[in-house]
């Protein structure tokens, strides 16, 4: 922080407008709302950046209220973070809509395959019911070819 003397700037002034501007930025961290759990303070002075986040009192405060220092520099790398995890979580939910179908046709395949072996095993009984009754029916009938009328 050497520019403070020349500019007439304290560091304590300094510190104090940072976590002004930190807490000012944190108020819009509602993630009942649907908002991120963290918010972005654009400092658009790299000098000033760098000042901030070298200053463990401001950036550890920053970190605390979740808000993030970003530069003209840093500021599109934060930015592709964000949208490579959004990109995730969207991947994340299409898995997840993908698993609970599979889920259904898993019961639904579960729910045939019991008619089918339900009705296998109706076909076997109908098949062996067939064949006692054409036994049946045989010695009936033979009965009445070998007898006189």
């Amino acid at each position: 922080m050497e520019g403070f003397g020349a500019e007439g700037t304290s560091k304590a002034t300094f510190v104090r407008s940072v976590k002004s501007r930190v807490d000012e930025t944190a108020k819009y961290i509602r993630p009942a709302e649907r908002t991120f759990a963290f918010a972005m303070l654009y400092v658009p002075a790299e000098n000033i950046y760098y000042d901030i986040i070298t200053n463990p009192d401001l950036f550890n405060y920053a970190m605390q209220k979740k808000v993030i220092p970003v530069s003209p520099n840093s500021m599109f790398a934060y930015l592709q973070v964000v949208v490579y995890g959004l990109r995730g979580l969207e991947i994340e939910e299409h898995a997840r809509m993908i698993l609970e179908r599979l889920s259904s046709v898993q019961i639904a395949l579960h729910k045939v395959d019991e008619d089918y072996e339900k009705l296998g095993t109706h076909l076997s009984h109908a098949q062996k019911t067939h064949a006692d009754l054409g036994k049946k029916f045989d010695k009936v009938t033979g009965s009445w070819r070998t007898s006189p009328l």
